[in-house]
């Protein structure tokens, strides 16, 4: 009698064991198959990436340098519905070549879901080209952390390419406040010599324009307007001006930091004792230390704050900022993060991407692209100790 219970036990256990694999492997099967239908319909959701493009080799350039630090080195991060997004680093090298030879990889790579970058607003022009280049529905996403040039926009724009955003404000932006800089501190009528960097001339020349029809259009006047680096200096046209007796009252010097340090060592040569005026690429310590050695006074842009009373500004804290503004938008997405999900939420819902109380300030975006809610600001040492001029904003 027992023999014969346990012999139904058995097959009893057997049949619900057998039963239970089953419908185990059948539910495993058909999560399966419903992820690959999903994935065939959404597009495939593993290794999906963010790209950060910047250069880390010219140490004299410290601005991706301080971006790269700011951004971190974490190598992914999980959405708030648990999509794992990893984190690529590219180098432009600070190269056109280099970043088209790295823009056209990611362009050409769907799991690339958004690209941050560049180094400079030319790097990035070469970046947004290689967007441009294919078909408007295999576009990534661009966020632009530090290009200022404000033709950039435009193109996209004019392209119909809606899904880019700019942190920092435009040269637009940037050149009224030099105007009102000009004007409320150095004279009511200037005479305004104007230094175009030879380096990165998608920002200088754009910038530099901007800055002398603001100059223009308040009544003064533009006394010399010249491109500057290694194939043209000031010394020529200086001592001309000062034959005719148009000595201007004040430089502004429109570029980057390696010919803004030749610069300096020019003006001291010179002796030339007015104020000079740096643009936000020179926005780099080691510059900005040795201006404090020209006899004029030297005033500097930046989209950023000083953390402190006498540091110089630095751009780590929009490398932080990039990376939240990045989270903001992916966690924002239902469904899949796909290239075509992260592009269509940023062109739809540029005004839902908000970041009110960033590392480097607020950010809130025009249907543009633009951010709407920073504006460069004027540095000056003063006793020796670096502030913000108020009073011009």
């Amino acid at each position: 009698m027992l023999r014969k219970i346990w012999a139904i036990i058995k097959k009893l256990f057997t049949d619900w064991l057998k039963w239970t694999i089953g419908a185990f492997l059948a539910a495993i099967i058909a999560w399966l198959v419903a992820e690959y239908l999903t994935n065939w319909k959404n597009g495939d959701t593993s290794s999906k990436y963010i790209a950060e493009v910047m250069s880390g080799t010219d140490r004299t350039f410290t601005i991706p340098l301080e971006f790269k630090q700011g951004f971190g080195d974490r190598p992914s991060f999980t959405t708030s519905k648990g999509q794992m997004i990893l984190i690529e680093k590219k180098e432009d090298l600070y190269s056109k070549e280099q970043a088209r030879i790295v823009a056209d990889k990611l362009v050409s790579d769907p799991k690339c879901v958004l690209i941050i970058g560049n180094s400079n607003s030319e790097l990035t022009e070469v970046t947004l080209n290689s967007i441009l280049s294919v078909d408007s529905k295999k576009r990534p996403a661009f966020i632009l952390p530090i290009a200022t040039a404000d033709n950039i926009i435009s193109k996209a724009y004019s392209e119909k390419y809606y899904s880019i955003l700019r942190m920092v404000p435009d040269n637009k932006n940037q050149a009224s406040v030099i105007k009102r800089l000009i004007f409320s501190e150095i004279s009511r009528k200037p005479k305004v010599a104007i230094l175009v960097d030879e380096e990165n001339q998608t920002y200088s020349n754009n910038l530099s324009k901007n800055v002398a029809a603001e100059v223009i259009e308040e009544g003064g006047m533009v006394v010399l307007n010249k491109n500057y680096g290694n194939s043209s200096r000031l010394i020529d046209e200086y001592s001309e001006m000062k034959r005719n007796k148009i000595i201007p009252d004040v430089v502004v010097y429109v570029g980057v930091t390696s010919n803004g340090m030749l610069l300096i060592e020019e003006i001291m040569a010179l002796k030339i004792n007015v104020p000079i005026i740096f643009t936000d690429g020179c926005t780099v310590k080691d510059l900005m230390t040795k201006a404090r050695s020209l006899p004029g006074r030297a005033y500097f842009l930046s989209a950023v704050s000083i953390s402190e009373l006498g540091s110089e500004p630095t751009y780590k804290p929009i490398g932080q900022d990039a990376f939240s503004l990045a989270t903001i938008i992916l966690n924002s997405i239902e469904g899949p993060i796909t290239r075509e999900s992260v592009s269509e939420f940023i062109e739809n819902n540029k005004g839902k991407i908000i970041l009110d109380a960033g590392s480097a300030g607020a950010y809130a975006f025009s249907p543009e692209g633009n951010n709407k809610r920073m504006e460069f600001m004027s540095y000056t040492y003063r006793n020796g100790i670096l502030k913000e001029v108020k009073g011009i904003r």
